[in-house]
């Protein structure tokens, strides 16, 4: 029914795939709203697959790892904030933005049925991000003075409250799929763990290396000769 999403370093991520039959009202919006819901699902996925799933593999990875797994995994945090904050985001005075109520204005000119039960829907989605658009608008867009300071704090943002968002976003997603004739979309399809093994296999491969090198069946400092410096 589609392909793969297609992300550019500015735009949003695309689904392909042909979506002739879709209301022309929505057709624009639609495989870009799909899109998104699919990298947010994505990331998720990676999230849990590497900092909750596994007490054992996280702590592993983090010996040798370091700093740079706690790094990586405020950014993928903070990338979920982001995308869900701009999913959500009203249109401002200065310009129309691509979001979740783009598709409620194509749905209300499409069947103001849809449209209508969609905007109750979208309403509930943009009250449950909140306090994630807080972050992102103070924490992430901007330094805000007040809380950079410590005058004031930003609400706390649970990893339930982010999994929960996500899934809110996937059945809108369906919600108009559906009525619109385009079918279900199994999102559960893009759990992928694979996407981390390289690097896990690196990880254990290192630990593998590092007994082998302690118990002198491979010379000290050997794998430096393939170290491009």
């Amino acid at each position: 029914m589609s392909g793969a999403g297609q992300r550019s370093a500015i735009m949003p991520t695309k689904v392909t795939g042909d979506y002739s039959k879709l209301p022309a009202e929505i057709r624009e919006v639609f495989p870009y709203l799909y899109g998104e819901a699919c990298e947010l699902r994505t990331s998720w996925t990676v999230y849990e697959h590497l900092f909750m799933a596994n007490e054992v593999r996280t702590k592993l990875l983090s010996e040798v790892l370091g700093p740079f797994l706690g790094r990586f995994q405020n950014l993928l945090q903070d990338e979920m904030f982001i995308a869900i904050g701009r999913m959500t985001d009203p249109d401002t005075r200065a310009q129309k933005n691509l979001t979740f109520w783009s598709l409620v204005e194509g749905c209300e000119k499409w069947n103001p049925e849809v449209g209508g039960e969609l905007r109750t829907r979208v309403k509930a989605l943009a009250a449950d991000a909140k306090g994630i658009r807080q972050h992102r608008h103070k924490r992430l867009a901007h330094y805000d003075m007040a809380v950079s300071l410590e005058v004031s704090s930003l609400p706390k943002v649970t990893l339930g409250r982010i999994r929960c968002v996500i899934e809110e976003m996937q059945a809108l997603v369906n919600f108009v799929s559906t009525r619109a004739g385009f079918g279900t979309i199994i999102f559960e399809s893009l759990d992928n763990p694979g996407l981390t093994w390289n690097a896990e296999l690196a990880v254990y491969k290192s630990r593998a290396y590092d007994a082998l090198e302690q118990a002198g069946i491979i010379p000290q400092g050997e794998w430096e000769k393939s170290w491009i410096k």
